[in-house]
């Protein structure tokens, strides 16, 4: 799976944490923003005619990285992974090579730093958002076990959640910021089994 978002009280807050690398405190690469996350899609489906159920799990994540050093040499290192983790259930209604569906679902989002200098995480902001996700198939039936469809998507979230823990991580304060992730992308299904 590939999704897309525009991330956008997220990357302000990517925005002002540049800064120091914009005002020449720090030399380097600032941290880049976030819009395209990508992942695995694992599930199941039971097709009966032109309708199909289909229950599944998503795992999108993206790494987000500074590094640069002071004007004594001293190095500056922040690195941030986004996880998304989304459980989906949902119908489809297929005609020909086409099909329209939609899924409801949860998504179990976690913002992650590395500890000091080792290779374990710890989340520093965990969020669980309610979402509907409409989709579009384009179905392409490979043999009789096995077909591939290319499903366009997005995920339009209930709520909001607040974005503090990530703005006190960037050393910026409370901003009272939050963020709704609205996500689009693309998801490149196999199915095994009868077509």
């Amino acid at each position: 799976s590939l999704g897309y978002t525009q991330a956008e009280d997220i990357n302000n807050l990517v925005f002002d944490f540049n800064e120091s690398f914009r005002n020449d405190t720090y030399f380097g690469d600032q941290m880049p923003e976030l819009h395209v996350l990508h992942g695995v899609n694992i599930g199941f489906r039971w097709k009966y005619d032109f309708i199909s159920f289909e229950l599944a799990w998503e795992l999108m994540n993206r790494t987000r990285e500074a590094l640069g050093e002071n004007s004594q040499d001293q190095l500056f290192q922040k690195t941030i992974f986004f996880n998304i983790n989304s459980y989906t259930a949902g119908v489809e209604s297929n005609f020909g090579n086409l099909g329209l569906g939609l899924a409801v679902g949860f998504r179990n989002l976690a913002i992650k730093e590395e500890i000091a200098a080792t290779n374990k995480k710890r989340s520093f902001l965990e969020e669980r958002q309610y979402f509907l996700k409409p989709s579009l198939s384009i179905n392409l039936i490979g043999n009789e076990s096995l077909g591939l469809s290319i499903k366009p998507y997005i995920q339009i979230p209930f709520s909001t959640f607040g974005l503090d823990p990530l703005s006190q991580e960037f050393g910026l304060g409370d901003t009272g910021d939050s963020e709704s992730l609205l996500i689009g992308g693309v998801s490149f299904i196999f199915y095994n089994g009868a077509q």
